[in-house]
């Protein structure tokens, strides 16, 4: 468990019996008191006209919990608009996992159109429940991300790597 640290100052004019300043440390007996961390998020871009999953890595030592029913329980889901804000109107989408501490949108986003951009939010909890209690578990959502709708696909193309040399060496 962790170590916390506690320290209480009272400023003014202290009683003879008062007590003026405190300190207590303590540690925490629960194995797992951070929530999950979100990383490898995708797609960045997708070409317009066209719907896509959202994808990401959601990792925790307790493991993530998931029990299917997105912000109405304790589900693994993503709330995503293309209006610039998730504050209101945002849509929800419940995520699975697909193996190896990656999930992914249950339903497709889109189509959008050129120059729109989606944002979205992930929402995950970690799976420690120590002696049965849900209350336990501990909830994060990740930081807001975006995908850019695009007119077409493009390349970045480093120099002379199409060149026939380096497309065909010999």
């Amino acid at each position: 468990g962790d170590t916390a640290d506690v320290y209480l100052h009272i400023s003014g004019d202290p009683g003879t019996k008062d007590l003026k300043e405190l300190h207590m440390r303590f540690r925490i007996v629960d194995d797992d008191s951070l929530p999950p961390s979100f990383s490898e998020f995708a797609p960045g871009i997708v070409p317009a006209d066209s719907s896509f999953y959202i994808t990401c890595k959601i990792t925790d030592p307790s493991g993530v919990f998931d029990d299917g029913t997105g912000s109405g329980g304790q589900g693994v889901y993503l709330l995503w608009d293309a209006d610039g804000s998730l504050a209101n109107g945002a849509h929800e989408v419940t995520m699975s996992s697909i193996g190896a501490g990656y999930y992914r949108s249950d339903l497709q986003i889109g189509p959008h159109g050129t120059g729109d951009v989606v944002i979205y939010q992930v929402h995950a909890c970690d799976n420690d429940c120590d002696g049965g209690k849900i209350s336990d578990r501990s909830c994060a959502f990740s930081a807001q991300h975006a995908v850019q709708i695009v007119g077409s696909t493009y390349l970045v193309d480093q120099p002379g790597s199409l060149q026939p040399k380096s497309v065909y060496p010999g």
